[in-house]
């Protein structure tokens, strides 16, 4: 939507400026289509020559990426703030002991047995244990780094 957004902010500023400096539409919506492929030859062809492959294949990506919306949607966001809630209150009250099961082997934890979706995504989960372990074994003095038990 944002991006919608912003390419019709484009469009308006230059066309506007345009006709409020006295040009006419007439001239630019004929040569429109023959400009339009020569200015967004020359940037795609520029782009692809001044990078590698790879850089290509994941700028393309990206931009499929930003047109298909938010990865995360606002269900995802409160399953993890109750998820990281039960983590630190488990925390709080049995302690490091208390929590290192469940963020040594999540998949079989009852407290990230109930959020499903925070489990399936391999990156955030790693990423919440791997920081709430860390929170856990710097309390109890376990210096940053140490392997698990």
């Amino acid at each position: 939507m944002l991006n919608a957004v912003g390419f019709v902010v484009i469009l308006v500023c230059v066309f506007g400026s345009f006709i409020i400096s006295g040009g006419s539409m007439e001239v630019i919506l004929h040569a429109l289509p023959h400009e339009m492929m020569a200015i967004a030859g020359a940037a795609i062809g520029a782009f692809i020559v001044s990078n590698s492959m790879g850089t290509v294949k994941l700028a393309g990506k990206g931009i499929m990426r930003s047109f298909k919306g938010a990865r995360y949607k606002a269900e995802t966001y409160r399953e993890l703030l109750t998820l990281l809630f039960n983590l630190l209150n488990t925390f709080k009250k049995s302690g490091a002991t208390g929590i290192e099961p469940h963020l040594d082997n999540p998949h079989e934890s009852s407290i990230f047995s109930r959020y499903p979706a925070i489990v399936h995504d391999h990156h955030l989960t790693e990423f919440i244990c791997d920081y709430v372990l860390a929170l856990a074994r710097s309390r109890r003095g376990v210096p940053p780094g140490t392997p698990p038990r």
